[in-house]
């Protein structure tokens, strides 16, 4: 199992998401899961993370985790920024609004091969610029769903702006 910063937080590799290793973190007292999460839509979401079935295999465990610990812990769902995912980000915000201990991470895709960059960056910034827009005015409303600082989205605006 992967714990990867200060807090404890339980950050899982995709081959050990399993309902055991939850069961497992979350009966040493740990109350909070991060899980990739990057589309509604489980075939953009499949595609970014690279896993086949990743999609269903994280709904189950959000699904198991609700139904098995509701209301004990708190998901913070990771949403790395991509050209294939950054229209999905507000019906994702959406459904994460309406979901109960849940939190939204965005990140930036630092893609390190020159070729990929140009097809993994947001292509249409404006479109972008607007989304952040969005999520910004919610942080504010709403600051418990965004885990992100409004400095921090600020941030990742001007990462995809320099990459262009």
């Amino acid at each position: 199992m992967k714990i990867k910063n200060k807090f404890n937080d339980l950050i899982l590799k995709y081959d050990e998401m399993n309902e055991s290793n939850i069961d497992s973190y979350l009966q040493r007292g740990n109350k909070i899961i991060h899980f990739p999460f990057n589309s509604l839509n489980p075939n953009i979401h499949d595609f970014v993370t690279g896993e086949n079935g990743s999609f269903e295999k994280i709904w189950n465990l959000i699904d198991y985790i609700s139904f098995n610990y509701e209301n004990e812990i708190t998901l913070i769902l990771e949403y790395t920024i991509t050209n294939f995912n950054y229209r999905d980000i507000i019906p994702t915000y959406g459904w994460i609004f309406n979901f109960n201990n849940a939190k939204i991470k965005f990140l930036t895709f630092e893609d390190l091969s020159i070729d990929s960059e140009k097809k993994t960056y947001p292509k249409n910034l404006d479109i972008l610029n607007k989304t952040i827009e969005f999520i910004k005015e919610r942080k504010v409303k709403h600051p418990n769903i965004i885990f992100n600082s409004v400095k921090n989205l600020d941030n990742i605006l001007e990462f995809y702006h320099k990459k262009k």
